[in-house]
């Protein structure tokens, strides 16, 4: 991997302009960061914390990016809602997150049953008859 970022960073624009100084150079900067944290936390778990094996799945932002995308979604892709609008989008993403299949051909990431923010139903306790 960090042949690919030297490969990255010997980049040139066309005027021969290095592409990481250019207008152009966030997705270099950003693969490079993120290639060098990983391999950081790898060799800190591998070596000091004795593990076999990292995740880097749980590493992504992808996760964050899926929750912002969904909220801009429900929003009508506005970026700059309310309180109220963010409140009601919030409050229908939690009830939608909440509501779990029985079956299926398909399988969450994560194995904890619960969503992150679960929704607990109050039940009354039933009415005994006084008879």
């Amino acid at each position: 991997m960090k042949n690919n970022i030297d490969y990255l960073y010997s980049l040139k624009t066309a005027t021969g302009q290095d592409l990481w100084k250019s207008k152009r150079k966030t997705f270099i900067l950003g693969f490079a960061a993120s290639i060098k944290s990983t391999i950081a936390i790898a060799k800190d778990l591998l070596i000091n914390q004795h593990f076999k094996f990292i995740l880097t799945y749980k590493l992504s932002q992808d996760a964050i990016e899926i929750f912002f995308g969904f909220m801009r979604g429900r929003l009508g892709h506005n970026n700059n809602p309310t309180c109220l609008q963010f409140k009601h989008a919030i409050k229908s993403t939690l009830l939608h997150t909440s509501i779990r299949l029985s079956s299926g051909n398909c399988t969450l990431m994560s194995p904890h049953e619960d969503s992150l923010f679960s929704i607990k139903w109050k039940y009354k306790a039933p009415e005994q008859n006084l008879a």
